[in-house]
């Protein structure tokens, strides 16, 4: 009874073993053993030498979990049988009722402590300790594999013989999408890993290339535009007014950009005629993405572009930090207050209709536009979209848990809104 009861608990180690090694080599993080590996820790770069082949370790593992439930059924349920079905004789139960009763009722306990203690559990503390039990076990388990490679192998041609047979092809490259860095990211910043301005970075990242010149632009609607007709006392209170780089200049009016100038050099060399301040724009298509538009910017070698339409109509200006912003978050108004928003209190602003979702995103911090509403490039064709009608001054309406405040229309258009935040 003593041998019988070794050899199971014995077999039950063994299936724990296989189930803790699988468990633990799945769950590993690979980059912080690659860093291991390479300082010259050898568990480390065992461990890195059977994942790089997982088809091999995993098919080893699964050989002797398959051996060991084998010989369980086979050795523990017959035996463990035989001290069960005497106790059922004496209660009356028929021999062969007796017998078939015993080894089923041995195999169901057998199977239950092996469930136990031989899946669970070491599952579980894999699970935990990922990366202690994977460098417990590697050594071990490389010369497992190493042993069972003759039987793993004929396994192995076995499968792709009948895999090809039904016209199933077997690709090994592992593919990580999108969404697998993305929930890979959100996982480490929930653990601590990474800090909510890495992730955010990250992020942006991701949504970069999906981001296009309209959807970050100064729409045309708040450009500050100077005629080419105005004196130049007229120009320097508007540029003294508004506190930017750079102000395109158009004839007649502004689907005719004839130049940019500068206000720095405007007020620099006040000798000089507009003709000889005036720079050529440089030209972005509206709806082209954001990597064109960064290389646009670096050829040209001008940190300021004019948005056109595919009619060549004016539709906006954009920035080199317009662009970087995108990436790093708010870069052109750093230090200062943004000029189409105005705070009147911690929650509160007061915000044109023309602005862009993103903008307003960007220069609130605030998370509440989704991705897929970007369609709205603007604040009022959000709230047109959710009253689905004209609106009138002083009428409200929340979206995302933020509260809109209709506070002047002209001539049917949203000219200001204010914005409550939760």
């Amino acid at each position: 009874m003593l041998l019988f009861w070794f050899i199971i608990i014995l077999l039950i180690v063994l299936n724990g073993y296989f189930s803790l090694a699988e468990i633990a080599l799945v769950s590993v993080n690979k980059g912080r053993l690659t860093e291991e590996a390479e300082e010259g820790n050898q568990q480390a770069a065992r461990t890195l030498s059977l994942l790089n082949d997982p088809e091999e370790f995993l098919s080893s593992i699964q050989v002797g979990i398959t051996l060991v439930g084998i010989i369980e059924g086979l050795y523990g349920g017959e035996r463990l049988a035989l001290w069960v079905s005497p106790v059922l004789l004496r209660w009356g139960m028929h021999a062969n009722v007796a017998h078939i009763t015993g080894l089923v009722l041995s195999i169901g306990i057998i199977t239950y402590i092996t469930i136990v203690l031989g899946e669970l559990i070491p599952k579980s503390l894999a699970l935990q300790f990922p990366h202690r039990t994977a460098l417990f076990i590697s050594t071990s388990l490389y010369w497992f594999t190493r042993l069972t490679y003759p039987f793993v192998k004929l396994l192995t041609v076995s499968t792709q013989l009948l895999l090809k047979a039904f016209g199933i092809k077997n690709d090994k490259k592992e593919t990580i999408t999108e969404g697998d860095l993305r929930t890979m990211l959100s996982t480490a910043y929930k653990q601590g890993i990474l800090e909510k301005n890495e992730l955010k970075l990250h992020q942006n990242v991701f949504n970069f290339n999906d981001l296009k010149a309209q959807y970050i632009m100064t729409p045309r609607h708040l450009v500050v535009a100077l005629r080419d007709d105005m004196s130049r006392e007229e120009m320097a209170v508007l540029l003294r007014k508004y506190d930017f780089t750079c102000f395109p200049v158009y004839h007649d009016d502004k689907d005719r950009i004839t130049g940019v100038i500068m206000s720095k050099e405007f007020f620099m060399y006040p000798e000089k005629s507009l003709a000889e301040l005036l720079k050529v724009p440089c030209f972005i298509a509206i709806h082209q993405p954001l990597p064109i538009v960064f290389q646009q910017f670096q050829v040209s070698m001008w940190p300021f572009g004019v948005v056109v339409n595919e009619f060549g109509n004016f539709e906006g200006v954009i920035t080199i930090y317009d662009v970087g912003s995108a990436l790093f978050g708010n870069l052109r108004n750093t230090g200062k207050e943004n000029p189409y928003l105005q705070q009147q209190s911690p929650k509160t602003w007061i915000a044109p209709g023309a602005v862009r979702l993103y903008t307003l995103k960007e220069a609130l911090g605030i998370d509440w536009v989704p991705v897929n509403e970007r369609q709205f490039l603007t604040l009022a064709a959000m709230l047109l979209e959710k009253w689905q009608r004209i609106p009138t001054e002083g009428e409200e309406i929340a979206a995302h848990n933020v509260k809109f405040k209709i506070l002047k229309m002209e001539d049917h258009r949203i000219e200001k809104v204010l914005i409550t935040l939760p």
